[in-house]
């Protein structure tokens, strides 16, 4: 039995054009299990950091 939860790190936005963004942002996820206890055995930590370009509609636009 487990438990994952992530955190929100970071973020950062930038104009690509006049109808496209793209967001830079970074984040943990964290997986507890039974075992989990500080400060022996912490939750295992995972780091991630992610891309993405939306469109004026607010949809996601796929990478090429």
């Amino acid at each position: 039995m487990g438990y994952v939860s992530y955190k929100l790190k970071n973020y950062s936005t930038r104009p690509l054009s006049s109808d496209r963004l793209e967001i830079e942002y970074s984040y943990c996820t964290y997986v507890e299990t039974e075992f989990t206890y500080y400060p022996d055995n912490p939750p295992m930590e995972f780091q991630h950091s992610r891309r993405i370009v939306i469109d004026r509609d607010k949809k996601i636009v796929p990478k090429k």
